[in-house]
């Protein structure tokens, strides 16, 4: 709400800004999701790309939502940051986990029957 006599805020493109509208919980949601990503690596390894995926969509999500509050801390930004930050960190991790599974189990997938993929798998992983 304006007072008398003085004009509203309005961002750049040109919708008023959210006041008393409670705070941007997407970026909570973005900054959960980075931190149960970063947790998951220990628990699914490269599978944990995927929750790292997600933060960042959320992250970015958040950011561009956080135009709309008037309070500073309603924004909510360092939250949508670090859910980016965090998420990019766990999506290449997982990346670069699946490549190096890719390179030094790729040549087990060549082998025809089970027990031999199983032995090739053993070799490798020096069990």
């Amino acid at each position: 709400m304006t007072q008398p006599g003085y004009p509203a805020q309005y961002p750049d493109n040109n919708e008023p800004l959210q006041q008393n509208q409670g705070s941007n919980t997407i970026a909570a949601w973005a900054l959960g999701v980075a931190v149960v990503s970063l947790l998951s690596i220990l628990l699914m390894g490269s599978f944990a790309l995927i929750p790292g995926l997600i933060a960042v969509v959320l992250g970015i999500v958040a950011l561009v939502k956080a135009k709309k509050y008037a309070d500073p801390k309603a924004k909510r930004k360092g939250f949508a940051i670090s859910a980016i930050v965090l998420g990019t960190l766990v999506t290449i991790f997982g990346v670069i986990t699946l490549v190096f599974l890719a390179n030094v189990f790729g040549e087990c997938a060549d082998y025809d029957t089970a027990e031999e993929v199983q032995r090739c798998i053993e070799e490798k992983a020096g069990v």
